[in-house]
């Protein structure tokens, strides 16, 4: 692990950190951003951050091979995992949840969901699972990401989001895989996407994914 201390923003990629920069983790030739988390965090610890990294890239491969036996052994089996494409309906009591017995069916149901209104339309989403994992979650290959971020998210609505986290899970990890998609080089649409997870009798489960493009994207 490479430590860096600055005073001066600090440029890697897409990603502007300032003094609160602690340490690039090189993982798979990827460059892993860690800053430091805002006030009210407690610190992570290097190795709690590369476990929820792990785990992080084993969801993304089980939802790219469509393994919802894999994705649900991580779901926490209390509080199920909440999905959303829309930061603003993350938080709310009626997100769509999903249990781990539930999400074990993932892409078999046949059930239309009511997924929320995502900010590009403001239309209902009704979709079954498998339509909207494909329309609206796994979107793009996240598999191989642009940008990770561990508690930080991106720059385009990082306060919105994080606050829509925080409402949602006061206690929540998270990490945020970003993946450039198509437009101009100097304004490409992103997508990303935000696993959040609890701490649970000493293991790490899932308790929300939440997509976000930028710009918004229509239905």
């Amino acid at each position: 692990m490479l430590n860096l201390k600055t005073s001066k923003p600090f440029r890697f990629g897409h990603i502007l950190l300032g003094a609160a920069l602690n340490a690039l983790v090189w993982a798979g030739g990827l460059a892993v951003a860690y800053a430091e988390e805002e006030p009210k965090l407690p610190l992570l610890q290097p190795a709690a951050k590369r476990q929820l990294l792990a785990i992080t890239t084993r969801l993304v491969a089980a939802g790219k091979a469509k393994d919802a036996v894999r994705f649900a052994a991580a779901v926490h089996p209390g509080k199920g995992v909440r999905i959303s494409a829309s930061y603003e309906d993350f938080a709310k009591l009626e997100a769509t949840i999903f249990t781990p017995a539930l999400m074990r069916n993932f892409w078999k149901s046949v059930e239309e969901y009511h997924w929320g209104n995502p900010a590009g339309s403001g239309d209902p989403i009704t979709l079954t699972p498998a339509e909207f994992a494909r329309r609206f979650i796994f979107d793009r290959d996240f598999t191989a990401p642009d940008r990770i971020e561990v508690d930080r998210v991106w720059e385009w609505s990082e306060h919105f989001v994080i606050n829509r986290i925080r409402a949602a899970f006061p206690n929540g990890r998270w990490v945020a895989f970003s993946v450039k998609g198509p437009g101009p080089k100097e304004n490409p649409e992103w997508s990303g996407l935000a696993f959040v997870f609890e701490r649970l009798q000493g293991r790490w489960y899932l308790v929300g994914v939440l997509h976000q493009t930028f710009p918004p994207r229509a239905n």
